[in-house]
């Protein structure tokens, strides 16, 4: 959206940021699904982690070679690289739902790194997948929130570790949260489509800033 500072895409109106009326009741405890999200979001981190450390061994060569060394069950970096790849697949449609809204989760998927992609490609990839999952997990909680459940601790530390401070996000309603997850599909539409290098071509109108993974 235009006018977010930076690059970025700003939250929707009446969003992330904007206070809305919200029950001040005591909070509920989060229920099974709710909780499922996070640990959704949790496996999204974990599979991030474990594809760094296999990014050597992607590239347009490298890639193929390890794809072939893989089938004898050779080079254990690539392995770890494409399983925690179908894993971060699994968890991304487990994280994306639950809210009504016009996310396409394989738009998502197109855009992860690749072991036949180069290493600058997938790190740019990687980072935008990221900045992605915060934009979700802020979603979540602000989403929660609103509907008055209590954020558990585990939630907290995951966001700690994905540079969100919890108690700076607004509770949001079902119609915010939908119009949130809105523009990430938007964000990530126009991130598959920037150019054969998946950075932004001249002129593009993606709104996505790769220094601070916001958008």
């Amino acid at each position: 959206q235009a006018g977010a500072p930076g690059g970025q895409v700003a939250a929707p109106s009446g969003g992330l940021t904007t206070p809305t009326t919200i029950s001040a009741a005591q909070p509920k405890p989060l229920p099974k699904d709710a909780q499922d999200d996070f640990e959704a979001a949790y496996g999204m981190e974990k599979a991030l982690a474990d594809m760094t450390e296999g990014l050597s061994t992607t590239g347009l060569f490298r890639g193929n070679v390890a794809k072939l060394e893989m089938a004898v069950g050779e080079n254990p970096k690539a392995i770890k690289f494409q399983t925690a790849q179908q894993n971060l697949r699994v968890a991304a449609q487990a994280l994306i739902k639950g809210i009504p809204s016009n996310f396409d989760v394989q738009t998502f998927i197109e855009t992860l790194a690749q072991l036949g992609k180069p290493e600058t490609v997938n790190r740019a990839r990687m980072d935008f997948t990221e900045g992605a999952l915060k934009r979700l997990v802020e979603t979540k909680i602000s989403y929660y929130k609103g509907l008055n459940y209590q954020i558990p601790e585990f939630a907290y530390r995951l966001a700690g570790r994905l540079g969100i401070d919890p108690d700076s996000l607004q509770p949001i309603t079902r119609e915010q949260a939908s119009r949130s997850l809105d523009s990430v599909q938007t964000t990530v539409e126009r991130f598959r489509e920037s150019g054969p290098e998946d950075k932004p071509a001249a002129g593009s109108k993606l709104k996505y800033d790769p220094k601070t993974k916001r958008m």
